[in-house]
């Protein structure tokens, strides 16, 4: 007996194979369900118009999230349905991760202490278009911060060496049919400061901790920076 209109629903990013065959475009539904194409965009629905009743193995498989397998037994003969939209990022991913959000708030302070431009920012991964004014803010204060690093003091930082960047929470979910990352951190330093006080400098070594947060999307086949909140650097003189 024959199952008719069996469904499918996945992220797009995910390969899908039933008993080992894979499902390739002509089995796609010209649209989710659902009205919002905002939403439906990066989702994939498969349907297959007949299948044998019976037990059957799905297997989804993403470059970045674990592989999940399942077996349904299928006894209906119309409207059989199976949804995963809840994947877990690869370990290997989320460590590959990890050591990128410290490289990219690295490289927004050393170039901000070289006071570049934002255009000249060379980050890990791409900024995402739609995060881009805010992202630009945000390095903006960043560049203000290291120039002028205590409320009393005209004190600036001239060099920084991160001593130790962890990950204090990190979680993930899917937005809007995309996997999302975020990553906060709490970041151990040390600074070369130097004070500008009656037209005499005078450097100081320094050490201290800040805390933020980075997030990331993937869009397209790749990871996209979608927020970014560097945290911040306070020196005090006495």
């Amino acid at each position: 007996m024959l199952s008719k209109d069996f469904t499918i629903r996945t992220l797009k990013s995910f390969a899908v194979t039933v008993d080992g065959k894979k499902l390739t475009d002509k089995y796609l539904a010209k649209a989710d369900g659902n009205s919002d194409e905002g939403y439906n965009k990066n989702y994939a629905v498969y349907k297959i118009p007949a299948l044998f009743k019976g037990s059957h193995d799905l297997k989804f498989k993403s470059d970045i999230a674990e592989t999940h397998d399942y077996n349904i037994n299928i006894t209906t003969s119309t409207s059989e349905y199976y949804s995963f939209i809840d994947p877990e990022v690869k370990k290997s991913v989320k460590k590959e991760m990890e050591n990128k959000s410290k490289e990219i708030i690295n490289t927004m302070y050393q170039s901000a202490i070289e006071d570049k431009n934002f255009s000249e920012l060379k980050l890990e991964y791409k900024i995402n278009e739609d995060a881009k004014d805010e992202i630009e803010d945000e390095y903006e204060d960043l560049m203000e911060n290291v120039d002028k690093t205590s409320y009393s003091w005209d004190i600036s930082v001239k060099k920084l060496n991160i001593k130790e960047f962890k990950i204090s929470n990190e979680s993930s979910y899917v937005n809007m049919g995309n996997i999302q990352v975020s990553h906060s951190f709490e970041m151990e330093y040390e600074g070369e400061f130097l004070k500008k006080k009656n037209d005499k400098d005078e450097k100081e070594t320094d050490t201290g901790k800040t805390y933020g947060r980075v997030q990331y999307e993937y869009i397209d086949g790749e990871w996209q920076i979608t927020d970014i909140n560097p945290g911040s650097i306070y020196k005090s003189w006495y």
